[in-house]
């Protein structure tokens, strides 16, 4: 059960779409109920019908009829009857149709999702999982989505307690978040809420050329002592970068959401304070899209700085694979301090380098890793760790590689989904505890 679903765009529509069909690779028997694709708003041909079946990699999807927004970064009223409508339609669904079913997963947020699993459990008695990929009340009040008044938050954390106190499992995409969750909520037990970390198809971004460093010419010979990533030749310890080239494009590139979750102002500004030959490249739409065109003309960084649009998510690859540096920029605030953004991982797959801004888990993400860089969200310090990666090609291809390790141990999403079914399979008695196998996981993880 999940608001946005592919061809929708978005991390989470990603996510689900992935672990859904890993989990029907599994042997598990899979349906997804999603509304009519509308993310962003305005990017699909709104639709009347009142639902209809397919098929999606192996998946059965169920699409019911809610309100659709069209217009950009849409009113709280709009936003309300988006997500109420669709949850109303899916608990009819769910009491119609859950017999069938062992347990329902609701991907949340809005929080309105986590009705369908209430009603699954008490009316079908269906095992239910609340899948929290953010949290629901003080970042929507932080982000303007929710009015600040006093009862309609107070009316929120009362319904997020009261659905996370009642679900049978509860997961968590990093440690920060379920540290969060249960100091918020003494009644949550601790047994109930596991860490099933987002991650990334590593096959799918698996880089394909040497882009970024290449030989100067077709006769300069590589050095017996070389590593081969796919992505790059380069010396293990001569050191010698003169005979390899930058990326002719010189991209530092933004693939995702365009929200308020995401400081692209930071991003922008810091445009202006660039000292190399780099262009910043901001890929996808959403909510802040005109916002920041309008900031991109206001400072006069047309040269500088290229919005491209949403683009189909086959094409995101070879973008990654075409760019020199990955920038995944957080809203420096705690109520997201435990928040990853999947772009992330989504750059060090393709051998990027990730420079990060945000506190606590993004944090945590590049010193584990060793695949990236935090930055200050500071227009000034953002571009200084821009150049100084720009001008380093050892520190570049060393990023590179190590995120590339780094989310093929831990972070790849077919792992992902076989650790949530070893979860399912022992909570649902399907298997005895000492089947599970778990992935290594890194420190803190």
């Amino acid at each position: 059960m999940t608001q946005t679903y592919p061809p929708e765009m978005g991390g989470n529509a990603s996510r689900i779409g992935d672990t859904t069909r890993h989990l029907a690779d599994e042997g598990w028997d899979v349906t997804v109920l999603a509304p009519f694709p509308s993310y962003p708003p305005g990017q699909f041909e709104r639709e009347w019908s009142l639902r209809r079946a397919e098929e999606r990699e192996g998946v059965e999807v169920h699409r019911l009829w809610s309100y659709q927004p069209t217009e950009e970064d849409p009113e709280f009223a709009q936003r309300l009857a988006y997500y109420l409508t669709f949850a109303l339609h899916a608990m009819l669904w769910v009491l119609w149709n859950g017999g069938r079913f062992d347990a329902v997963l609701a991907s949340t947020p809005p929080m309105f999702t986590a009705l369908v699993g209430l009603v699954g459990k008490l009316a079908q008695g269906l095992y239910w999982v609340t899948d929290v990929r953010d949290f629901w009340v003080d970042p929507a009040a932080h982000l303007d989505f929710v009015p600040a008044e006093r009862v309609l938050i107070r009316a929120s954390r009362l319904f997020e307690r009261a659905a996370l106190s009642t679900s049978d499992l509860i997961l968590t995409t990093t440690p920060e978040m379920r540290s969060q969750l249960l100091s918020r909520y003494s009644s949550i037990d601790p047994d109930a809420v596991t860490v099933i970390p987002n991650g990334v198809d590593a096959s799918r971004f698996a880089p394909t050329d040497a882009s970024q460093f290449a030989p100067t010419d077709e006769s300069a010979a590589a050095p017996a002592d070389v590593v081969e990533t796919g992505r790059f030749e380069h010396p293990r310890e001569s050191g010698e970068s003169e005979c390899f080239r930058e990326s002719a494009e010189s991209r530092v590139v933004y693939t995702g959401n365009l929200g308020h979750a995401q400081d692209l102002e930071c991003c922008v500004r810091a445009m202006q304070y660039v000292e190399t030959d780099l262009m910043l490249t901001i890929v996808g739409d959403g909510d802040r899209r005109s916002a920041l065109e309008r900031l991109v003309a206001e400072l006069d960084l047309g040269d500088a700085v290229d919005i491209t649009g949403p683009v189909d998510r086959s094409r995101v690859p070879k973008i990654l694979d075409s760019s020199l540096l990955g920038v995944a920029p957080t809203d420096a605030s705690e109520a997201l301090s435990y928040a990853v953004p999947t772009k992330a991982y989504e750059y060090m797959a393709s051998e990027l380098p990730v420079v990060v801004t945000g506190t606590g888990a993004v944090e945590r993400l590049v010193a584990e890793s060793a695949g990236g860089v935090a930055a200050d969200d500071d227009p000034v310090a953002l571009a200084a760790t821009f150049d100084e990666l720009a001008t380093d090609d050892e520190r570049r291809w060393r990023l590179g590689r190590n995120g590339r390790q780094f989310v093929e141990r831990h972070r790849d999403r077919r792992q992902i989904a076989r650790k949530l079914a070893d979860q399912l399979e022992v909570r649902l008695g399907l298997a005895q505890p000492e089947r599970r196998v778990s992935e290594p996981e890194p420190p803190g993880a």
